[in-house]
């Protein structure tokens, strides 16, 4: 089940396309999030994330439900 339909809050999206080399930045308290598109082959799209350290990336397939990722647990996810 996905992490949305778990929740009981409703989660707010925006959904914009990007062709490759194009970005967009999303500012945080704890500094700029950029997201550029990289090369699309097929149904695969590379994406490029620049963070502060601070923020933590997850992805979905590795099924992570919570950001609060323990030292011993962030090396599963590099």
């Amino acid at each position: 089940m996905a992490r949305s339909q778990k929740s009981k809050t409703k989660i707010r999206g925006l959904s914009l396309t990007r062709k490759p080399g194009e970005q967009i930045t999303i500012y945080t308290t704890d500094g700029p999030i950029t997201v550029q598109i990289g090369e699309t082959r097929g149904h695969n799209t590379r994406i490029k994330i620049d963070a502060p350290p601070t923020v933590k990336i997850f992805r979905s397939e590795l099924d992570v439900l919570s950001p609060k990722a323990t030292a011993s647990d962030e090396s599963d996810y590099d």
